[in-house]
Formats: C-alpha cells, sequence, structure tokens
C-alpha cells in the first residue's frame, strides 16, 4: 500500500485509513534524505505518536545506520531523550515508533525568536547537558557486545525539540555510535552537518565525547546571539573556518551576558579539545553555577514561561561597532563630552515639556475620537473618553462613555489654558517612564502594557495631526478593543482608511457577522494596503487565516466537494505560510481544520 504523502489525508482516495505501528497515519511530520516521519493515532490508548520510517530507495548504509539507530535509542530512557515505545517494519521498511511530543525544534525557534534572554539559553544548555551525560554514560549490549557509552555525532539546533511545556528532548542518534569503536561509516567520509561539526570531525581525527560538547557550544551561541557561528555558504570557505575555528566572539555582539558563561561557551568551541570541559557533568555543573544566579525556577519552567510570550519581532543583537580598546584616553573624552551634552539636553527638554504641556491642555475634560478630522465643520463624534481632572473620580469614570461636541477652533482656543497640577505630574511620569517625547510611542506602550484609558487620552490630543492621522486610528482601535468591544466594532465599522491594520479589523467583525463575501473582499484590499504600524508579514498571515476561516464557514453551510477543495486549498495556504512555526495558532488551527473538514466532507457523501 502507498504511504499517504500529504499532511492531513486518514483516507488517501477514500480507501481505508493505512496503519503503521501501533496506530493510524493522521499526517506527514517531516520528510528528511533517509527518513519520512509520520503521526499516527493510537486508538486503544487515545494517544497520539511519531513512527519513523526508513525510505524505500535508501542505501545499503543508510538502512544499517538505521538499524543501529534502532538498537541504540530503544534502550535509551531519560526525560531529555525522545523515548521509543517500539520497533518494527512496514512492507520490508524498518521503522521506529516514538513519543509525539508538541513543540518545535530549537532551529525553528531561533529563527522565528533569534536571540534567547539569558536564562532561556542556560535552561536548555542544562537539560541539553543532562541529556549528554545519560549519552556519554550508558551502558548498554550492541550486537551482542558491551559497551559504555554512546557519542551522539550530530548535536545540532535542528535535533533538539523544545516542547510547550518547556522541557527539552535530544533527537536524532542516526550517526551516533559507541565511544569506543566506529560504525557504518567509510574512511575519509565527513558525516553529520557541517556548521556543527567538531574540529576533529571534520580532520578525521579520534571521536571522544569532547565533540558533542563542542556541538552544544556551538548551539548554545546562536541561541545566546541569534546568529550562526558559521555563517559561510561557500563550502570551500566554511571548511576554512571550520578548521581554523575562525568566529566571531560573543563578546562583538550587543548582548548582555555573564562573563563565566561566555567564557564556558567559547571554552566548548575551542579548537583544542583538551581545553573544553572535560565532560557533560563538568559543563552542567557550571552551567547551573550561572543558572543560579539568574533564576530560582527549575529549567522547564523558565522556557515553558519564555514560549509562553507572544511576539512577532526577532531578537537580533548588533555587532559593536569596531573600537580600540587601548584608546581609553579617546573614550574619556568622548564620555566627558557626552555628560555635558546630557545636561543641554535635559535643560532643553524641561523647557520643551513646559511648552508642550501649554499645547496639549485643551483634552483637560474631555476627548473625542474623530473619524473624519478633514472635515471643516463641526461634528458629533460616537465616541469620547472622560479625562482626568484634579476633581475625585467616580466609580466607573476611567470608561465613561459620552457623545461631545467639538470643532478644531475649540480645540485650538482651549489649548491656550494651563493643565492641572495633577495632570502635569502624569506626563512628567509618562515622559520620564518611558524615556522619549514620542506620545504616539507613548500611547502604543501604554497599550501593550494594558492601560488602553492612557493611550486614548494620549492620542485625543492629536486628532488634529493630519499627517498622523491613519496611526493615530490604529492606536485608537486597538485600545477600544481592550476597553469595549461594541464601541471597537463601532469605531472600526465608521472607518473609511484604506490601512491595514484596520481593515483586518474590519473584516473580522464582518466573518463574525456572517459577511464571508465582503469579508473576502476587504481582506483582498489588506493585503496591498499601507501598513503604519503592522509588519507585511503579519498582515499577509492574517488575510490568508481570514479567508481560510471565510471558507470552513462556506463549507460549513454548503459542504460539497467544491466547497471542501476551496477550504482545503485555502488552509494549506495557511501551512504553508506558517511552517516555519508550527507552534502557532495558526498552524495548529489549519491542522484542525483539514481533518475536520475531510470528516465532514466524507460524513455528508455517505
Amino acid at each position: 500500500m502507498q504511504l499517504p504523502l500529504s499532511a492531513n489525508i486518514i483516507r488517501p482516495s477514500g480507501k481505508d485509513p493505512v496503519s503503521l505501528g501501533s496506530g493510524i497515519i493522521t499526517k506527514l511530520l517531516g520528510d528528511g534524505g533517509m527518513a519520512s516521519v509520520y503521526e499516527i493515532w493510537n486508538s486503544q490508548l487515545e494517544v497520539y505518536r511519531a513512527v519513523k520510517l526508513l525510505h524505500p530507495n535508501c542505501s545499503r548504509e543508510s538502512l544499517d545506520r538505521f538499524q543501529t539507530e534502532i538498537k541504540i535509542t530503544a534502550k535509551f530512557h531519560h526525560p531529555y531523550i525522545i523515548e521509543i515505545h517500539a520497533v518494527g517494519e512496514w512492507n520490508g521498511l524498518p521503522y521506529i515508533e516514538m513519543e509525539k511530543v508538541d513543540g518545535a525544534t530549537l532551529e525553528q525557534l531561533i529563527y522565528i525568536r533569534g536571540a534567547f534572554p539569558i536564562e532561556v539559553v542556560v535552561a536548555i544548555g542544562i537539560m541539553v547537558s543532562k541529556a549528554l551525560e545519560y549519552a556519554h554514560n550508558h551502558e548498554y549490549v550492541l550486537y551482542n557486545k558491551s559497551y559504555h557509552g554512546i557519542i551522539h555525532r550530530d548535536l545540532k539546533p535542528g535535533n533538539i525539540m523544545v516542547c510547550n511545556d518547556g522541557c527539552v528532548k535530544l533527537m536524532d542518534f542516526g550517526i551516533a555510535r559507541p565511544t569506543d569503536t566506529s560504525f557504518h561509516t567509510i574512511d575519509g567520509t565527513v558525516i553529520g552537518t557541517l556548521q556543527y561539526l567538531s574540529p576533529e570531525q571534520l580532520e578525521g581525527r579520534e571521536l571522544d565525547i569532547k565533540t558533542d560538547i563542542h556541538s552544544l557550544g556551538i548551539c548554545l551561541y546562536e541561541m545566546a546571539c541569534g546568529t550562526l557561528a558559521f555563517p559561510e555558504n561557500n563550502i570551500s570557505r566554511l571548511l576554512s573556518d571550520k578548521t581554523k575555528n575562525k568566529y566571531k566572539p560573543l563578546n562583538d555582539y550587543d548582548v548582555k551576558l555573564p562573563h563565566k558563561l561566555i567564557e564556558l561557551i567559547h571554552q566548548c568551541m575551542t579548537h583544542d579539545k583538551t581545553r573544553r570541559p572535560q565532560d557533560a557533568t563538568v559543563l552542567y555543573n557550571e552551567l547551573m553555577k550561572v543558572y543560579s544566579k539568574l533564576s530560582n525556577e527549575k529549567p522547564e519552567i523558565t522556557v515553558a514561561n519564555y514560549l509562553a510570550i507572544l511576539s512577532d519581532k526577532r531578537n537580533k543583537p548588533s555587532l559593536h561597532s569596531g573600537r580600540s580598546k587601548d584608546s581609553k584616553l579617546s573614550i574619556f573624552i568622548i564620555l566627558i563630552s557626552i555628560f555635558l551634552l546630557c545636561i543641554m539636553l535635559v535643560a532643553s527638554r524641561k523647557q520643551s515639556q513646559k511648552s508642550n504641556i501649554s499645547t496639549i491642555a485643551s483634552s483637560q475634560k474631555t476627548a473625542i475620537i474623530q473619524s473624519n478630522p478633514h472635515s471643516s465643520t463641526e461634528s458629533v463624534n460616537p465616541i469620547a473618553v472622560n479625562l482626568p481632572s484634579s476633581e475625585p473620580k467616580k466609580s466607573g469614570d476611567d470608561n465613561t462613555i459620552r457623545k461631545v461636541h467639538s470643532s478644531n477652533s475649540k480645540v485650538a482656543k482651549a489649548g491656550k489654558k494651563e493643565l492641572p497640577q495633577e495632570e502635569k505630574s502624569s506626563i512628567d511620569d509618562l515622559i520620564a517612564r518611558y524615556d522619549t517625547n514620542d506620545w504616539l510611542l507613548i500611547a502604543q506602550k501604554e497599550i501593550l502594557n494594558n492601560k488602553p484609558s492612557n493611550a486614548l487620552q494620549i492620542l485625543n490630543r492629536y486628532r488634529d495631526d493630519k499627517s498622523q492621522f491613519a496611526k493615530i486610528q490604529v492606536l485608537k482601535a486597538r485600545a477600544l478593543e481592550k476597553i469595549d468591544i461594541k464601541m471597537f466594532e463601532s469605531f472600526v465599522l465608521s472607518m473609511n482608511i484604506n490601512e491595514a491594520e484596520l481593515l483586518l479589523y474590519k473584516s473580522m467583525i464582518l466573518i463574525e457577522k456572517g459577511s464571508y463575501s465582503e469579508a473576502g473582499e476587504i481582506l483582498d484590499r489588506a493585503s496591498t494596503a499601507p501598513k503604519v504600524i503592522i509588519s507585511p508579514e503579519i498582515v499577509t498571515a492574517k488575510v490568508y487565516y481570514y479567508k481560510a476561516i471565510c471558507a470552513s464557514k462556506r463549507f460549513d453551510m454548503k459542504p460539497d466537494e467544491k466547497h471542501w477543495k476551496e477550504a482545503l486549498g485555502a488552509w494549506y495556504i495557511v501551512k504553508k505560510e506558517m511552517r516555519t512555526q508550527p507552534m502557532h495558532d495558526f498552524f495548529k488551527k489549519a491542522d484542525e481544520e483539514i481533518v475536520r473538514i475531510g470528516a465532514k466532507y466524507r460524513a455528508a457523501k455517505g
């Protein structure tokens, strides 16, 4: 029977489910040069598992390596190493059935997020070093011979799984070998991923457990700065950099790492293996010393807390600009100059603040969110919020909504009044807190800090700034979404601005109301509309996601073949767009919908 290659087909071409291992294939998880990995559903245990199945066209050498991997990993039982449940054959091809974990590889996380916080770098290093400690000291029998210890030989971010619960799992022992013998390798052949191989691997020298220490050091390096230690793409130059151990020291990057950690990572990566940590236990102990000064949490909790933080920005530290370490006098002169300049700037800022406070006093009592500030006539604004005053507040004042008549002339006249002392203090606090006079930036940060009312007060002072009109409306929409969903919907639907984020908000509301065709038209506009704050990548992902939602809704209304194919195609596009972020809700939703609509379509056909 031909195995399904698409990620969603449980019953390919209407045939019976395909059995593999202890369950039924649900989707393809990954496809490498030597094997494919499938997700299966074990209905008796009601659990998902992963099955690694060797390709039918593999070489004899690959088959031997796979058989060795089966024999080695089947004997492992450690919380930081992927657990093997069974081995077997499918149509003459060997497979390994293992635990299926929810998460992403370290390679995917670095690609998505860049440099990790220090405590996360060390926490992951601690767990991987414990896995290596176990592997390097494991007693086992292989081909009727007793051995002590296994060298992984292909330790890299792609072979380290970071689970959603914060646990780290070392996997893929495909080219692992006992510490005191060589298995299934051809003389002169370099096996493994070049960027992470130790110098002794490249030079064909004798290997020991310090080979894995070197590779883990490179992984720690990449987590710390978000950049490949050996980024060269040209094979000749890459090999030259590797054999010379030529890489930028972590001190060159703008990252605040403990000196002890930098020193430890560099020791792991050194060309001279006698200067590396003696073994994984020594490395673990050194990492624990660093970690104890950073966190009191278990390493798993630290990693889980980091994964729970949603972010669409990649942290990529920059390199320090080149400067001589010996030019202390020049640095001293520069610092003195900066100090004097700061004194002048502080004095200037205080004067500027007094001027700003006088200018924005117009919003002392009330503020108006205007949908059309270009109108020269006086208009009624449907959404406005009370501003703080020196009078005692009544319960619920922060979110009070009322209609207010206003005009540009009235605002200008009110701007001549002096603000109450309490509001001056509040303004000074915000400037000091965020260290900027950019009020739109302050408003954006207040929204992120779950203080939308403060943000609205600031934004309403800018309602007549036509140059920033679109940005102000986007920030108002973000603030209102946190305050009151009905106000938010009313505001967004009243907007007639060609801006991507506002159009996304409008399409979202229309989908909720069941207006799928109109939502689709607006999504087409959003994909090409200007983006004043939101990134193009997020717009693209949301456009595809909302279009797929619309397709699913239309299919639910009429589950025929046409609408099934449309919905299926839409969710495939989402998965392709989010392929580097398998933990993202959009990717997970795509998987769920592909399975759901497939089952519903088959049920509808009878």
